[in-house]
């Protein structure tokens, strides 16, 4: 019985983080988003998530730059990380991004909705 349990809950697991990307971000999906950037500065390495609808996705990390479905997957992960609501504030934003990098220096949240309304959060240590 352990082990089923354990098999459906791996299955359940798996398609959760396998399914397209249809995260929310402020009620909004993200394929009615026009646009998404999220820069993560840690340790001094530049970490960046793109997304431009409808169907370009890039990450960049260091010298590194990726595209298409690895992309596609990082960028995924980190509005999964998010969960972007344009009603929230840089500093929940910044203690949701501490748990993943924990020596944040800096970040810069920005996205355009389908109305070309622009919703940005930044912060930079002092």
């Amino acid at each position: 019985m352990k082990r089923l349990t354990r098999i459906l809950l791996c299955i359940i697991l798996f398609l959760s983080v396998s399914s397209p990307l249809q995260a929310m971000a402020s009620g909004f999906e993200l394929m009615e988003v026009f646009s998404l950037r999220v820069t993560v500065v840690e340790g001094g390495i530049e970490h960046e998530w793109e997304y431009d609808s409808p169907n370009q996705y890039e990450y960049e990390t260091g010298h590194t730059v990726i595209k298409g479905n690895e992309a596609k997957t990082k960028v995924d992960q980190m509005v999964q990380t998010l969960q972007i609501d344009k009603d929230r504030t840089k500093e929940q934003y910044k203690a949701i991004l501490e748990q993943t990098f924990p020596q944040l220096e800096s970040f810069d949240i920005r996205f355009i909705d389908e109305t070309d309304h622009l919703y940005t959060w930044g912060w930079y240590k002092s």
